[in-house]
């Protein structure tokens, strides 16, 4: 089962170098309107898909004013949405990932993140330093025409995904 992030709710996780693996056919974490840092304090620590996630986002599910997701360190991996988002699917909210890496997931678009926002609501990604979106299949970040969404990248890497590195329509 997901795990929940409201409004008014910050949370963090650290993953100390342990493996995380989801519950079968599920996403990990759901922000509505809450706050989610993911950091790794040791190194080599794991979120790892299990299964096919129905829909969007197969890792995290990002919706409602005021989302906003934090990753320093960690590897997402191993997700599949059967439509978009392997591993990020942004509704609303601020996406900054200054480390770690999504990797190895799967979707018909956004393998690795999928920027979606909903008429008048606002998708901000910024990706730095040492963040790493690698070796997913159909596009490793994808941004939809639709609400407004802002891309900034003034570091990390986007290699070695199917489709498009960075595909805008």
């Amino acid at each position: 089962r997901s795990i929940e992030i409201p409004a008014g709710t910050a949370a963090t996780l650290d993953l100390n170098g342990n493996t995380i693996t989801a519950a079968n056919n599920q996403r990990v974490f759901n922000i509505n309107g809450g706050t989610l840092e993911i950091k790794d304090s040791v190194g080599n620590g794991i979120i790892q898909g299990n299964g096919t996630v129905t829909g969007s986002g197969g890792a995290i599910y990002m919706a409602g004013s005021g989302s906003a997701l934090t990753i320093s360190g960690g590897t997402i991996q191993g997700f599949t949405a059967s439509t978009s988002g392997g591993g990020v699917y942004m509704r609303d909210g601020t996406f900054n990932m200054t480390g770690g890496a999504i990797e190895n997931c799967t979707a018909s678009e956004g393998a690795g993140v999928k920027m979606y926002p909903d008429s008048g609501n606002t998708c901000t990604f910024t990706m730095s330093d040492s963040a790493e979106i690698k070796n997913c299949s159909n596009d490793g970040v994808s941004i939809a025409r639709s609400g407004t969404s802002k891309f900034i990248m003034s570091g990390g890497t986007i290699d070695n995904n199917k489709g498009y590195g960075l595909w805008t329509s």
